[in-house]
């Protein structure tokens, strides 16, 4: 990077970080909120605050955080495809035709 473009770069980190402290922080921040959803595909509830604003959170797919949580730093998101009928911690990708082929199905227990 140039000196230039890193001079630009701090000097936008510098403002960011003096608006985010004006609007309250992280935890109430409109605009790091917005920056945070163009940038990284990150909707961020308020009072939600943590991980969930660094750059390599979300490493792929959209996501949606609520309300009221703490992400805790070096979390990442890897958009699985896990069920949405129970609940699952997998570190596996699941697909329904995995499931089918072994004889469990919609309504099972995994």
């Amino acid at each position: 990077m140039s000196m230039v473009g890193e001079l630009r770069r701090k000097v936008v980190k510098y403002l960011e970080n003096g608006i985010i402290s004006r609007e309250g922080g992280e935890a109430t921040s409109t605009y790091l909120r917005k920056i945070t959803r163009e940038r990284n595909n990150v909707e961020v509830g308020l009072y939600s605050y943590g991980g969930v604003f660094e750059k390599g959170f979300n490493l792929g797919g959209r996501v949606i955080v609520g309300r009221y949580s703490s992400i805790g730093s070096n979390v990442r998101y890897f958009g699985g495809n896990h069920p949405i009928v129970h609940f699952s911690t997998s570190p596996f990708f699941y697909r329904q035709e995995w499931v089918d082929k072994v004889g469990g199905g919609k309504g099972s227990r995994h």
